[in-house]
């Protein structure tokens, strides 16, 4: 409904993005008034994707990179831009159905370089079906996923199935990376939740490290206790 708050202009205000609205600054600001360290793990959380992203492409030679998850485009904090001084020839989709996001990307230009998918993030046949994915999963080559600072939005018991449907047909030499809260609670979580105006899971590291095969859990805000911290996961495709 207009007017009111949505979890990715909630997100794109924690960030300090330029594609919120008053609402959604709003309820980053409440968000941040109960919990002062969701700001922290929220920038913490994209800033795990980009450097997921450098070494994707400095240490694996990964020149294909999918962005799905909130879309926020923050001046040189960009997947195109953490790729870009390492391999300007890397190609990069962004996936969102947020119609202010899409149009921010696509304003940044280069279409053979940057390219939109409009699909729901949490439809992981939806996000592979889209046309810039699909053809850029049919050429075959590796491809470095990146879900953003998302999956503490994903319901029990949905959240490994989730990223195993996204890494089902990525292929061999690929990276899939996600970040997500761990709130310290079911309590903490469920605030975050009504605050954030979606479902929010408290999800624990060793949960996470059990979502897909060889997922590695990385803490990215060691000493915050209140709602959680923030994680990274990350797992190569054999």
């Amino acid at each position: 409904m207009a007017g009111e708050p949505t979890p990715s202009g909630v997100n794109d205000a924690l960030l300090g993005g330029n594609t919120s609205m008053a609402p959604d600054r709003e309820a980053a600001r409440r968000i941040a008034a109960r919990f002062p360290s969701v700001p922290e793990m929220a920038r913490a959380g994209h800033s795990f994707g980009l450097r997921t992203a450098r070494w994707a492409a400095s240490e694996l030679g990964i020149r294909r990179f999918i962005r799905a998850g909130f879309v926020t485009t923050l001046p040189g904090r960009n997947v195109h831009d953490a790729v870009g001084a390492i391999a300007p020839d890397s190609r990069i989709v962004y996936v969102t159905r947020g119609d202010q996001a899409a149009m921010a990307v696509e304003m940044l230009g280069d279409g053979h370089r940057i390219a939109v998918a409009r699909a729901r993030v949490a439809q992981p046949a939806e996000v592979l079906a889209a046309p810039p994915v699909a053809a850029m999963l049919a050429e075959r080559k590796p491809v470095c996923l990146i879900v953003g600072t998302l999956m503490h939005f994903a319901p029990r018991p949905g959240a490994g199935p989730y990223l195993a449907d996204l890494a089902a047909p990525l292929p061999p030499g690929s990276v899939l990376a996600a970040s997500l809260i761990s709130a310290a609670s079911d309590a903490a979580a469920a605030e975050l939740g009504e605050l954030f105006g979606m479902g929010v899971y408290a999800y624990t590291a060793r949960e996470a490290a059990g979502w897909l095969d060889g997922m590695r859990v990385f803490t990215l805000t060691p000493g915050i206790s209140e709602p959680g911290t923030a994680l990274g996961v990350a797992a190569r495709i054999p």
